[in-house]
């Protein structure tokens, strides 16, 4: 995701601006009557570098990638993503075109090319004051396959599993991404080792192994066998009730059941 201080610098230079240049009497009737954006580059990642100047936000764009489908997915683009099981495999990237065009499905890894590592973000100024945000808030992929059973989300992407229907589902999360997911399974594995959460309480599962050493949460809710190691600070939520439960606890997370 675009660097933090990157954003918040810019926002402050163009308060700075605005409160010691009385920007909103320069800004006059255009201002009343068109919104200002500011368009934030940095072409220099992990410098502290930075170009600022008056812009549109760069439009959304839409683009199709081919995809042979496959049994795994890792998710290496920090956006949100949204698997849809279906026969038809592919990939639909929509968002600002500078990004968009540098989304990569290579394998089974879902990427972006490092080849252009320019950053973006935009302030808008409003009569309303300020919204600050990122090129990538506006990227959003949506993946279709048929049998997709493991899923590792290695960024801060935002994963949501939609109508899952198969014996088996495998889920890492060792990144600050989030996870939800609907449907059903019969198996159902988690690994968490980062600081995102997997809410899988609309996930019908008979049998759950949860291993949390992260800090991440998870809400799962099996009816059958519950094996739950936690060695990290994340907690897990039993959401129904389990037939039996394996409990391994030498964390600081808790477990609470139904």
């Amino acid at each position: 995701m675009i660097k933090p201080l990157f954003i918040i610098a810019g926002a402050g230079a163009l308060l700075a601006a605005a409160s010691l240049a009385g920007a909103a009497a320069l800004g006059g009737a255009d201002l009343k009557h068109n919104d200002w954006v500011w368009s934030l580059s940095d072409n220099d990642v992990g410098g502290d570098n930075f170009h600022m100047r008056r812009g549109r936000a760069e439009p959304d764009v839409t683009r199709t990638l081919a995809w042979a489908g496959g049994e795994r997915l890792q998710i290496e683009v920090p956006c949100d993503v949204i698997y849809v099981q279906g026969d038809a495999p592919g990939v639909v990237v929509t968002g600002p075109k500078e990004l968009a065009d540098r989304v990569r499905i290579v394998g089974d890894r879902l990427t972006l090319d490092d080849d252009d590592r320019t950053e973006h973000g935009y302030i808008r100024w409003t009569g309303d004051g300020f919204h600050v945000w990122s090129a990538d808030d506006q990227l959003k992929i949506t993946v279709t396959a048929p049998a997709v059973s493991s899923f590792d989300v290695v960024s801060s992407a935002d994963l949501m599993i939609r109508d899952y229907d198969q014996p088996r589902l495998n889920l890492i999360l060792s990144g600050s991404g989030d996870v939800t997911a609907r449907g059903e399974t019969r198996t159902l594995q988690v690994d968490v080792s980062g600081s995102g959460d997997a809410d899988l309480a609309a996930l019908n599962t008979v049998d759950a192994d949860v291993r949390v050493s992260g800090s991440g949460d998870v809400r799962v809710g099996p009816t059958g066998k519950a094996d739950i190691d936690i060695s990290g600070s994340g907690d897990v939520d039993l959401t129904r009730r389990a037939a039996a439960v394996i409990r391994t606890l030498s964390g600081s997370g808790d477990l609470d059941e139904q």
